[in-house]
């Protein structure tokens, strides 16, 4: 796991980690989230659990009123289970924050390969660049049809 992003109902990060390097930072990831998640609701009623693209994969969950998104190489079997021990983690500490140090006890590691780190980060970023295009494209579409 490469992050952890915990974001609020107005779509603001609250806390995160690992997304230091990511371009647009952390931010920029928590508006694309919160933005594609309630066009998600609107469709289908339902959350979006995950995001893959490239060597990357989100997976989200909710803590209450909140959304956590972990970020993990597309290749990582144990994904699913790292974001439910992150999300079980907030749920029964509401007021934590994501740290460094919550990131290695769950990837169960010290270290974090930061050529791999900053690969996934990259990809992030230009997945993040198409899917607000796509969302804006999207959303324009549809308030043709509803407006």
């Amino acid at each position: 796991m490469y992050g952890i992003l915990v974001i609020d109902a107005a779509g603001e990060a609250v806390s995160s980690v690992g997304f230091e390097k990511f371009s647009g930072g952390s931010s920029m990831l928590a508006g694309l989230v919160s933005a594609v998640q309630l066009f998600a609701n609107k469709i289908s009623g339902t959350d979006m659990s995950e995001l893959q693209f490239g060597d990357m994969r989100l997976l989200l969950g909710r803590v209450q009123e909140r959304y956590v998104v972990t970020m993990h190489a597309a290749s990582d079997m144990s994904a699913a289970d790292k974001n439910r021990k992150v999300v079980a983690l907030l749920d029964r500490n509401p007021g934590l924050t994501v740290s460094q140090e919550m990131l290695n006890a769950v990837n169960g590691t010290a270290t974090i390969d930061e050529t791999e780190s900053e690969r996934v980060r990259k990809s992030a970023a230009q997945f993040a660049e198409v899917q607000m295009s796509k969302t804006k494209k999207a959303a324009s579409e549809w308030s043709k049809t509803v407006f």
